[in-house]
């Protein structure tokens, strides 16, 4: 069974992929400093550590604006463990999942976590639960194939599996 655990940082509604990570370091082939300058104009930005182990939280259309895959690569490099939030922009929500980051719809959740709670984040159940309150909540149900595709560590990792189970089946 897997399981996440990780400090919460709340975002707000409608945060945009340029305002995650700006193009200029998110075009082309991402650098390795890329998590360095993900969300440059808040508050907590001089603090990188902030994203080491953390959840972020989000509201509404989180990722909205761009389709590139480098913003999650960035999250990543910055030490995003997972995000959850009211609704992903679809192109967002599809790379995420592509690159392995696990990300969860559950309003409940939005609702009932403040920044520096910590949360557990079980797979096997899909449950989420604040570890300050006790509160546990779940997520969106996702088709299974797309959950394994996350606990893989994303497309690649899940394509090569089934890659070789079709070579194995046909006694390759």
């Amino acid at each position: 069974m897997k399981v996440i655990e990780g400090t919460v940082v709340v975002l707000d509604d409608n945060v945009g992929a340029n305002s995650i990570i700006a193009p200029e370091y998110s075009l082309g082939k991402l650098t390795p400093e890329a998590g360095e300058h993900v969300f440059p104009k808040t508050d907590f930005s001089g603090d990188r550590k902030i994203y080491t182990g953390a959840i972020l939280v989000a509201g509404e259309k989180f990722g909205h604006g761009s389709a590139r895959e480098q913003v999650v690569l960035a999250l990543q490099q910055a030490g995003v463990k997972a995000m959850i939030a009211r609704s992903f922009a679809p192109p967002f929500f599809r790379n995420a999942v592509n690159q392995g980051l696990p990300v969860f719809v559950s309003t409940e959740t939005v609702e009932s976590v403040e920044s520096g709670d910590e949360l557990r984040i079980d797979f096997e159940a899909w449950s989420l639960t604040n570890l300050r309150t006790g509160d546990t909540f779940s997520a969106d149900p996702l088709p299974e194939f797309v959950r394994k595709i996350v606990d893989m560590g994303g497309v690649s990792s899940y394509m090569k599996e089934m890659i070789g189970r079709s070579a194995a089946a046909d006694g390759r």
